[in-house]
């Protein structure tokens, strides 16, 4: 993925419009500059982490990893797609705007079919 797609997956198309794919030269060797931009949404120049915007807005950069979701309230089992750098809580927050309520959830990231009546 280029960095011009991944800014794409990741701003709105207002958004993009005040964001600088170039960073300044004393960031580059302190920072990945695949990684970074300069947002001049809100005047001055912020530079932000796109990895990390995307996580906040659930946005899959990364390697996509499958999640299986047994929920017990609704006696049902729901799968997911997340990005394999999101953090257990990060998914969890996921997994909730999405509907679940997690104290009814068991979550676990699969990679092959599995038997839920062990469950």
């Amino acid at each position: 993925m280029t960095k011009g797609e991944l800014m794409k997956s990741v701003y709105s198309k207002e958004e993009l419009r005040n964001i600088d794919c170039a960073i300044p030269m004393e960031y580059w060797e302190t920072h990945e500059t695949y990684w970074h931009v300069m947002n001049y949404n809100n005047g001055n120049g912020v530079l932000q982490d796109m990895r990390v915007i995307a996580e906040k807005r659930f946005i899959i950069i990364n390697q996509m990893v499958k999640i299986c979701v047994i929920d017990t309230s609704m006696h049902g089992v729901f799968l997911y797609s997340a990005d394999e750098k999101w953090s257990s809580e990060t998914i969890e927050s996921y997994l909730h705007s999405q509907g679940r309520n997690i104290s009814n959830c068991h979550w676990s990231v699969y990679d092959e079919i599995i038997d839920l009546k062990e469950y």
